[in-house]
């Protein structure tokens, strides 16, 4: 049954990457998603022939791990603007690269440079930040960095 299955993905002829379109199909034991249409998220697990597919259902979204034959293409991940590394200009940054574009943008307000500079504290946190985004949240709780979190955040009209 496996290599039947492994014979209709090589048919498809496509190798789902991140932002790829699709519809979903032929499944039985989540059968309300059948006919939903999603994103590609996640690479394809070469060990389970699965990989993420984001969906929006009753309001919520969800990502689902989908095999390939439940999937149909519905059309590629534009690239033409997102390969030469020109994301930034061209206006059309991917939802990975938009948020770090902003918060370097960020750097460049007169008011939040002026506390950078002020507190060393602050200057750490945000080269920590720079380094690796996800350190972001640790500072989110922490009652000496509120000043900058809620005039960066002010800032960003989140």
């Amino acid at each position: 049954k496996k290599a039947a299955g492994d014979a209709d993905g090589d048919a498809n002829a496509w190798s789902p990457t991140k932002g790829d379109s699709v519809k979903i199909k032929g499944l039985a034991k989540a059968a309300q998603y059948n006919g939903l249409e999603g994103v590609i998220v996640g690479a394809l697990d070469e060990e389970t022939n699965r990989c993420g597919v984001r969906i929006e259902y009753e309001g919520k979204h969800k990502t689902l791990a989908l095999q390939m034959k439940n999937m149909d293409l519905l059309h590629k991940a534009k690239k033409s603007k997102n390969t030469d590394n020109t994301a930034a200009s061209s206006g059309a940054p991917s939802p990975e690269e938009q948020p770090m574009s902003k918060a370097m943008a960020l750097m460049e307000d007169p008011e939040i440079k002026a506390m950078i500079e002020s507190n060393p504290k602050f200057k750490a946190a945000v080269e920590d930040c720079i380094a690796n985004p996800m350190n972001f949240m640790k500072y989110l709780s922490d009652p000496e960095m509120s000043p900058l979190v809620t005039k960066a955040m002010s800032k960003l009209k989140f």
